[in-house]
């Protein structure tokens, strides 16, 4: 089986070099804005032109010689551009994600190199490698220094070149394909999962992982420097370096909530056959309890901030991540319902709102059967999962 991994890589581009991928960044930026607008423009008419891909690529390609500056850049990267954009249009119209939005010059747009086309050459250390793209389009760019940090598995088959948002920072993504073959299943054992608020993860055999709140230790100085750079000069270069720092600690929280849903992840695909998880729809528990003007919403501050720590937990993170390392470790990811998993009891099958009696507390008002309400949940997660398979 073949499987499609993405590595990262930090790049340190000279002076010369970052206004070099920053003008490409600006192209792409103004050819997502020119094509998003036109599509904007065919839907506004009275008889609804629906634009695609194929035909803003050819229109593209009619347009170099009046719009030379679109030429600036290798045609692949200006296709995967028009590509990006045809797909996020599709999700909106299957309701899966949000219509496209028009890219400001804050926004970082990705460089895409196919190997196919441009070879590549990587010389060097680890720590002082050399990375350099083959071909004419590419070489006035020249050779960029990369942190080479660990090889690239399988096959290359594509490179890209992103700028981190409001950090200068630049990293070159390698898409590999790696071909495994499907180890058998580690054991036969299966683990339930609940996943919550006050406690990250539950599983079925009572192991408890804490809510680390990332974002929520860093509040009080995410809110500091968010203050100061609201009272800067807008557009200054101490407004620039306010907004840096803001970018920063929110880095450093994603980081932590990345590294938490990591080592979760990588423990129960790694040790179990079968992991047992609710399918949770993530959008729809944390839309907007706002309402409108003729039906306002309640509890509007509390479900705000539910939708908070609910978000910056990292629910569906750890789900994709788990996924993923359980199907290279031959072992498998079940969904299942979540309804009324920690109001059901294990034991005699009572389901009562009653029987969860606080956040933590699970007392049975048939039986009796008490123990820990997340571990409860995540045991019915499991015996759901066992009646599936």
């Amino acid at each position: 089986m073949v499987f499609q991994r993405n590595f990262k890589y930090r790049i340190y581009p000279t002076p010369e070099q970052e206004k070099i991928l920053l003008g490409w960044e600006r192209t792409l930026r103004d050819l997502w804005n020119c094509a998003h607008q036109q599509r904007l423009m065919g839907l506004k008419r009275s008889e609804k032109i629906f634009v695609d891909y194929f035909q803003q690529a050819k229109e593209m390609t009619q347009c170099l010689e009046e719009f030379p500056w679109i030429s600036e850049i290798q045609c692949q990267a200006r296709q995967q551009v028009l590509m990006d954009l045809d797909k996020a249009w599709k999700s909106c119209f299957l309701k899966v994600g949000k219509r496209p939005r028009f890219k400001d010059k804050s926004s970082d747009m990705r460089i895409f190199i196919p190997v196919s086309n441009v070879p590549v050459k990587l010389t060097g250390s680890r720590t002082n490698g050399i990375i350099s793209f083959n071909r004419p389009s590419y070489r006035k760019l020249g050779p960029l220094k990369i942190a080479y940090h660990r090889p690239t598995p399988g096959k290359v088959t594509s490179w890209s070149l992103k700028r981190e948002n409001n950090l200068g920072e630049w990293y070159a993504i390698a898409c590999c394909e790696i071909e495994q073959e499907i180890p058998a299943p580690i054991n036969d054992q299966v683990v339930g999962l609940d996943r919550g608020v006050a406690n990250f993860l539950a599983d079925s055999e009572g192991k408890l992982t804490p809510n680390v709140k990332a974002r929520e230790q860093l509040a009080s100085r995410l809110a500091r420097a968010q203050r100061e750079a609201a009272r800067k000069i807008k557009g200054s270069a101490n407004q620039k370096k306010a907004y840096t720092k803001v970018a920063k600690l929110m880095r450093q929280a994603a980081r932590q909530r990345a590294a938490v849903c990591h080592d979760a992840s990588k423990k129960y695909a790694s040790n179990y056959g079968t992991v047992v998880i609710e399918k949770l729809n993530i959008a729809g528990m944390t839309k907007s309890a706002k309402g409108t003007l003729e039906k306002p919403g309640k509890n509007v501050k509390a479900k705000s901030g539910l939708n908070r720590v609910i978000l910056d937990i990292g629910w569906g993170m750890f789900a994709n991540q788990l996924k993923y390392k359980a199907v290279t470790s031959g072992n498998q990811v079940v969904e299942v319902s979540a309804h009324y998993t920690s109001q059901t009891c294990p034991q005699c099958q009572y389901i009562s709102l009653d029987n969860r009696k606080t956040q933590s507390y699970f007392k049975c008002v048939s039986c009796g059967y008490s123990g820990n309400a997340d571990v409860i949940a995540a045991v019915n997660i499991k015996q759901r999962g066992i009646n599936i398979l």
